[in-house]
Order: structure tokens, then sequence, then C-alpha cells
């Protein structure tokens, strides 16, 4: 019932074990040298808000959507939930994935295993925000406001911080970086339709790449199926 705000750099997700940070690409172009082919991993552009975020990011810093499809040529697994994609560099054959820095951090904190680790692309960073909501119909909003109150505080921000998450300082740094890059939905004058079109595009280049890709029921496939069945339970 009450979501909190964040702001959440896209990094590039490694498995020590495999891969050394040295050896990690430097720029999102370099993801598509044919070095990195049967290594990489990256989320469903229709399988949440952070794959959807990145397919803008590439859309507008990196040229467009053929990027996709450059990409599907190193034949990347494409998962279908966050989960998904740091279980198949900890336990599977490959090594790197596209992630976002607190999916590193709370999948470590709730997976047995090899401890997952991060890089940040420093010259050309992606920063996501999601923000802070409460339930107009929760049935207890003053406690709603008293933890986002929280969130805003001192306390609040040495907890996130020590637990690595970008608030505070870490958050100001990132966004003093000339190459970070930022977008709100409301403000690019296109409707929900325009982009979910964009996330199929993407997922279309992808699998015309070569990528693979793990398929997970979609938000119109679910509608149809309730609009077939208007008596359901």
């Amino acid at each position: 019932r009450y979501v909190y705000f964040i702001g959440s750099p896209h990094v590039i997700a490694y498995n020590p074990e495999k891969i050394q940070e040295s050896e990690l690409p430097k720029t999102y172009e370099e993801l598509l040298d044919s070095k990195w082919k049967d290594k990489l991993v990256m989320r469903n552009p229709l399988a949440g808000n952070s794959p959807a975020f990145f397919v803008q990011f590439i859309k507008q810093k990196h040229g467009g959507l053929d990027w996709f499809k450059k990409f599907g040529a190193n034949a990347p697994f494409i998962a279908a939930s966050g989960v998904m994609v740091h279980e198949s560099i900890q336990k599977g054959p490959r090594s790197v994935a596209l992630s976002r820095d607190l999916e590193v951090i709370t999948f470590n904190a709730r997976t047995k295993g090899t401890k997952l680790k991060y890089y940040y692309m420093e010259n050309d960073l992606p920063y996501q925000y999601q923000l802070a909501l409460m339930n107009s119909k929760a049935p207890h909003k003053a406690s709603a406001k008293l933890f986002l109150n929280w969130l805003l505080s001192a306390e609040a921000r040495e907890v996130m911080e020590k637990n690595g998450f970008s608030v505070g300082d870490r958050q100001a740094t990132a966004l003093k970086k000339q190459t970070t890059f930022q977008w709100q939905m409301t403000k690019g004058g296109q409707d929900y339709n325009h982009n979910r079109s964009m996330l199929f595009e993407a997922q279309r280049n992808l699998k015309s790449g070569g990528a693979s890709m793990a398929e997970k029921p979609q938000m119109f496939r679910e509608q149809n199926s309730v609009a077939d069945h208007p008596h359901f339970d």
C-alpha cells in the first residue's frame, strides 16, 4: 500500500567468479562486440519499468532501437524477471547482465551462493527515478505519511547509504555527471500506447537479432483473457 521513492542507476552486474571488473565493457557500444557473444543477460523490455526505461535510454542516447538488434546478434539471454537475470549469471554459464544497483543488492541479500557485483558505466549513466506513492484507500494514511517522512530523514539516508543505495551524497554525485541520463514519461509528449509499441519493437529487434527469449504473458494478453471470460471469478 505504501511505495517509497528511489533513484536507481543502471549498472553492469557480473559474477566475480567468472569475470574481473577490469575485463568488463566500458561503454554500451562495446556490448555489441562479438567477444560478448553468449555471455550477456538482460530483462525483457516488456517485463517491468527498468527495461522500459532502458529502451528509452538507448533510443535517445544510442541512435535508436536498432541497437537491440545488434545486441541480439550476441545471443544474449532475455529473461522474464529481474531474479531470472541474476540467477542466470550466478548459477548459469553467463557472466554479465544489464541491471540496476538496487536489484543486485536485494538479490544478494535474499539469495545464497556467489555474491554478484556491479559496475557503473561512468561516462554514460542511465539514472531512473521511481516515486513515493500512497494508495488513496489505504486504511492508515497517517502511518504512510510517517513512513514517507522517515524516508526523507537523516537516519533513513544513513541506513540506505550504508546498504549501498543511491541516495544522499551518492545520488548528488551521480546527478552532477554531465553524462547522466534521466527521462520523465509525462514530459515526453508520448502516450502509453506509443511507448508500449517501442517496447515491442525493441523485443522484436532482440528476437530477430538472435537473442534467446524467456517469454512472459504480457498485460494485453491478460486483459484479453479477462475480456473473453467476463463471468470468470
